[in-house]
């Protein structure tokens, strides 16, 4: 009987040495199981089939031979590696390239390498190690989808949609293929496509639940774009109707991260929308701290979105402009934005001299127009009034006296001719 210490040395299973070829392999493996045959020895039987299932395949051998020669020190760079790529993405770049260097053949360092690309947007690279691990493994779903996903961030939908699609022929019911399918469809600006690809991820399993919450968050979005009161009620409606009470504070949050990213990709509009409907969503009191922060969040939205109207207003040109461009609107580093805050407010100090009543006009105009901007920016705007005042009564003050009236020229009565005329004259 094969003994038990050569349970986990394959070549000792099979009697032979690491230098052993192919041929060789195969010999030895048909011996044995004559030898061995299944219903008297199982367990030998086992061993053997086992052996030969990872030598008798020449990438098999070879990955378990760079195992056998540094599988511990490639483990132990891998964990390292996997602890460091949250926060130090490069450093663990660096420990796989070394573990791929010292095991070639071995998927697992491969396959964290091409996800730790993927993070820091080496998307080609990525690609390399996602197209070796498929030739090895080609009926992996994840690695498919992760590639798809490799070569969409490279702008290449059309081959990102083909290895969706190849995917969904052998799986038709993936559901994180499908998302992905909508989201290329999203880019390409398929609203088609992309709204039948959501009811399809939706309705995969045959039930809607709060599972499908990101997919029913987009078909939202979708149709606020494309308009329509009443079909966004309704998909309002559906997306509210899959939170229950104990996933309300979790919703919440979700929503208002997608509106923080549709904000930072300038989509204000759309994000201040979404975060109207997340508001229909009920917060227990005992989360007053998570309604409080998104209260806050939708104010700020509001008071962005107001920016944006305000800055491309003919009837608010110069310095409130400027400064409520630099207030609300500037994403420059600190350094600039409050050299372009000082630029704004140098702008408005010389208006105050030079215009003062249009200066006043306007702020009445954004007092009325733009209330959540001017109730925030209250002090600020009443201080520029009381400058303006203060202006206009120095210069009232310094007006010389109105002079005293000139008396009026004394006035010839009218000539008279004729005889009245002469008599009065010579009277």
């Amino acid at each position: 009987m094969i003994g038990e210490s050569s349970e986990n040395n394959w070549y000792e299973v099979l009697g032979l040495n690491s230098s052993a070829e192919q041929e060789e392999i195969r010999r030895a493996y048909y011996t044995l199981v004559r030898r061995y045959p299944p219903r008297r020895f199982p367990a030998d039987f086992q061993r053997i089939t086992r052996a030969y299932h990872t030598l008798g395949d020449s990438r098999r051998k070879a990955e378990y031979d760079q195992d056998r020669m540094n599988g511990r020190r490639v483990r132990v760079l891998v964990d390292q590696a996997a602890i460091a790529s949250e926060k130090d993405p490069q450093k663990a770049m660096m420990l796989l390239k070394n573990a791929v260097a010292l095991a070639p053949d071995m998927p697992r360092p491969r396959a964290l390498l091409a996800h730790v690309l993927m993070r820091v947007e080496e998307f080609a690279i990525a690609e390399r190690q996602y197209r070796w691990l498929i030739r090895h493994t080609p009926g992996d779903e994840l690695l498919r989808l992760r590639l798809a996903r490799c070569l969409w961030k490279q702008e290449r939908a059309d081959e990102a949609e083909a290895e969706l699609r190849a995917v969904l022929k052998v799986n038709p019911s993936y559901h994180d293929a499908i998302t992905l399918l909508s989201e290329i469809y999203g880019d390409l600006h398929q609203s088609l496509d992309q709204a039948a690809a959501l009811e399809q991820a939706i309705l995969n399993d045959g039930k809607v639940n709060y599972a499908d919450f990101d997919a029913l968050m987009s078909l939202l979005l979708l149709r606020i774009q494309q308009g329509g009161p009443e079909q966004i009620q309704s998909k309002s409606d559906r997306l509210c109707g899959v939170v229950t009470p104990e996933r309300a504070v979790e919703a919440v949050k979700r929503l208002a991260q997608r509106a923080d990213n549709l904000k930072n990709e300038g989509e204000f509009e759309l994000a201040q929308a979404l975060m109207e409907h997340a508001s229909r969503i009920s917060l227990a009191e005992e989360d007053a701290e998570t309604s409080e922060a998104f209260d806050a969040q939708r104010q700020k939205l509001a008071r962005i979105a107001e920016a944006r109207s305000l800055t491309t207003d003919s009837l608010v040109p110069g310095g409130l402009r400027a400064t409520f461009q630099a207030l609300y609107l500037d994403d420059s580093k600190d350094a600039l934005r409050k050299y372009n805050m000082q630029a704004a407010f140098d702008l408005v100090k010389r208006e105050i001299e030079g215009e003062p009543h249009e200066l006043l006009r306007r702020m009445d105009y954004i007092r009325a127009e733009y209330t959540t901007l001017s109730a925030e920016q209250n002090e600020f705007l009443t201080q520029i009034r009381l400058r303006i005042e203060a202006h206009l009564a120095k210069i009232a003050a310094a007006a010389p006296p109105p002079s005293a009236p000139e008396p009026p020229a004394p006035v010839e009565p009218p000539r008279r001719t004729g005889f009245f005329g002469r008599l009065l004259r010579s009277s």
